[in-house]
């Protein structure tokens, strides 16, 4: 079905007990733990335990680098990064009336989400390449909203708000100017992502921030058509925290704030040995 009608809703589950069976049996041994069996498990288990933690803390208002998350304004600028690419997302939105009101803001540092950066050929292929281009995802860029840096860098402070800028093209529709709602989706879906990267990356002390996050279940209400060829803006909310559960309430609106899709979302941080 190419869109999905007004007030139908959209549940998605993660098979998170499945997976870690699966993560289980895979690393399994299938013979008896001789001497140097062990160490060498422990070894060909390294890769794996890359992708899923912390880096090693870094000075004092220098934040831990685990992805490509930019953001000048909070001392995050990776290396390889493309010359002017944040730059290029924030002329885009500065040009258009609306769009620059939310960027002038007070307090207003806007980043780009790792997503459009990927860290490799094997990250974040979606949105990083597949649809970066003029008839999908256009351009792309995240706000938060602090004091000062220094707030913003507080460990103990979580951010528990952003907001994503997006221009989708006409490439991305189902019906015709329509976008389809499976895009819907996964632009609500990979902002609440872009506020966990944030937080981890930023060293957030709060148990959720402390490993990868995976989206546990995802309610969509679509109420009104997402035309293609927009800017759109996307608001996340955390509504609450429990130890390595998060419920999160995101909305998807035009240029007049009408809201044309919301969703309420779990995610859940991973286990360390995952």
């Amino acid at each position: 079905m190419s869109f999905a009608p007004s007030f139908m809703r959209l549940n998605l589950r993660g098979p998170l007990s499945t997976l870690s069976r699966l993560v289980a049996t895979r690393n399994k041994p299938s013979a008896p733990l001789y001497r140097d069996t062990l160490p060498r498990l422990n070894r060909a288990r390294e890769p794996h335990r890359a992708l899923h933690t912390s880096p090693p803390a870094l000075p004092a208002m220098s934040p831990p680098t685990s992805n490509r998350l930019i953001c000048p304004g909070l001392g995050l600028c990776p290396s390889e990064t493309p010359p002017g690419f944040l730059e290029k997302e924030l002329a885009f939105f500065a040009a258009i009336p609306w769009t620059a009101a939310l960027l002038d803001a007070p307090g207003t540092i806007a980043f780009a989400p790792p997503c459009r950066n990927p860290v490799s050929d094997a990250h974040d292929q979606l949105f990083g390449r597949t649809l970066a281009n003029d008839r999908a995802v256009r351009q792309m860029l995240c706000l938060l909203r602090a004091e000062s840096p220094a707030t913003a860098l507080d460990s103990a402070r979580a951010i528990t708000e952003i907001e994503t800028l997006v221009s989708v093209g006409d490439g991305v529709s189902g019906f015709p100017n329509v976008v389809h709602g499976g895009i819907v989706a996964s632009l609500l879906d990979e902002s609440m992502g872009a506020f966990f990267d944030l937080n981890i990356t930023l060293g957030k002390a709060a148990k959720a921030f402390q490993s990868n996050n995976v989206t546990g279940g995802l309610n969509v209400t679509y109420l009104k058509p997402v035309p293609t060829n927009s800017v759109l803006h996307i608001t996340v909310k955390v509504e609450d925290m429990n130890g390595r559960k998060t419920k999160i309430q995101c909305d998807l609106k035009n240029e007049t704030g009408v809201v044309l899709a919301k969703c309420s979302s779990m995610w859940v941080a991973l286990k360390p040995s995952l």
